[in-house]
């Protein structure tokens, strides 16, 4: 839905529920809006956790020597993961510890061609070692993206098709507490909606249990051998 439809679903379920109470929302639009962008955000938050991939991006991160701190020009909410992306090597996850856990990874002033992990401060990633040389497209980091602060006017970017109607019951339900109505019947459209979007768009996800078999790196690369017990040269390496 563009924003122009979701803003004219929006006004035609208020006026046309609560009659002329619906007048107050004008002409002008500035007040639907802002309903109409706290909505929005209300269906990411709740919509996110289920299925990360549709808000997934990723920027790769070039490591400089001395250099510990590093920031994403992307807007993200989530670092997904972080993982190796060295040529002819295996990604290969990169922790990301909490900030308490430091002493775990480094000692002061330790430097080191490639960092065991990363912990995030605010919107600061810092390696730990702090790395030695230069890298180029070292770490790939995947993070969660939102939608826009303010819905555009061609709709949501990343969200699924079917889910933009809830954008319409929240905003709804939001404008309808603040006029001291009853949210209820809107309340009730947005849950029915989440609960059919849920169902249908969280079976895309691998790592969830309704992916009926094993992630495609669970049948290639798992191996819960006992590397002691195995000599195989170079089959436990990354």
């Amino acid at each position: 839905m563009t924003e122009a439809q979701i803003r004219t679903a929006v006004q035609n379920l208020v006026r046309d529920y609560y009659g002329t109470a619906g007048t107050w929302l004008g002409a002008d639009e500035t007040i639907l809006d802002d309903f109409i962008d706290d909505a929005l955000e209300q269906v990411v938050l709740d919509l996110m956790p289920v299925m990360p991939g549709k808000f997934g991006g990723n920027e790769t991160i070039s490591l400089e020597a001395d250099e510990p701190d590093y920031t994403l020009t992307a807007e993200w909410w989530q670092i997904y993961k972080m993982e190796r992306n060295v040529t002819d090597r295996q990604p290969k996850e990169i922790d990301i510890f909490d900030p308490l856990d430091k002493a775990k990874y480094m000692y002061v002033g330790e430097t080191k061609e490639e960092p065991r992990g990363c912990m995030i401060i605010g919107k600061t990633i810092t390696f730990a070692p702090t790395p030695s040389t230069d890298k180029t497209d070292y770490a790939n980091c995947v993070f969660i993206r939102p939608e826009a602060v303010s819905l555009a006017a061609g709709g949501p970017t990343y969200m699924p098709r079917p889910a933009h109607r809830m954008i319409v019951y929240a905003a709804a339900a939001k404008i309808a507490v603040m006029k001291q109505a009853n949210p209820a019947v809107f309340l009730g459209l947005y849950e029915q909606r989440l609960r059919a979007v849920i169902k249908v768009f969280t079976g895309q996800n691998q790592q969830t249990p309704d992916f009926v078999r094993d992630s495609m790196e669970d049948r290639l690369f798992r191996d819960d051998r006992e590397a002691a017990l195995y000599d195989v040269t170079g089959f436990f390496d990354d």
